[in-house]
């Protein structure tokens, strides 16, 4: 039987954006109320997406002396870079 709505795949950010009930969340916050109280267009980032990321890469590096660098042109957000 098919669903009274269409299914929803899998968002490249899943876990952290997903629909529930054709609402779209960026962690558990409904993007339609941020936009709606801040206006659009908007950027949404995911806090947990971003450390989980950053916990891969540091995790496949393991003990090696790296440096990360940040292109800054690439996304100039200051609360991002902070």
């Amino acid at each position: 039987m098919t669903p009274a709505y269409p299914v929803q795949p899998d968002l490249a950010g899943h876990p952290y954006f997903q629909y529930r009930n054709n609402v779209l969340y960026a962690e558990d916050v409904p993007l339609d109320h941020l936009a709606h109280g801040l206006g659009t267009p908007l950027y949404v980032y995911s806090r947990a997406a971003l450390k989980a990321a950053w916990e891969t890469y540091r995790s496949a590096v393991g003990q090696r002396p790296v440096l990360v660098c940040y292109g800054m042109k690439a996304n100039s957000n200051l609360a991002v870079l902070k």
